[in-house]
């Protein structure tokens, strides 16, 4: 599910990689969102804000980013 290139204003979730190597992982939540993307950045990595507005002040890198799909979205139908 992983996608080079995200639009913007598209839903995305974001990996948590801040539970990698803690004890309780396994009860904590592997994505977080859904965020917006905001824009590219040279480098390849997004800019992402959450729903309420705020945006982020570090890029995201591509490889963290998946597509929110919500459940009322007609393509689970």
């Amino acid at each position: 599910l992983f996608i080079e290139h995200y639009e913007k204003d598209q839903l995305v979730l974001v990996k948590n990689s801040r539970i990698a190597n803690d004890l309780g992982r396994k009860s904590k939540a592997r994505w977080l969102g859904p965020y917006a993307i905001v824009r590219r950045t040279k480098g390849g990595s997004y800019v992402i804000r959450e729903l309420n507005g705020n945006i982020s002040r570090q890029g995201i890198a591509a490889t963290r980013l998946m597509p929110y799909i919500s459940r009322s979205s007609p393509a689970l139908q």
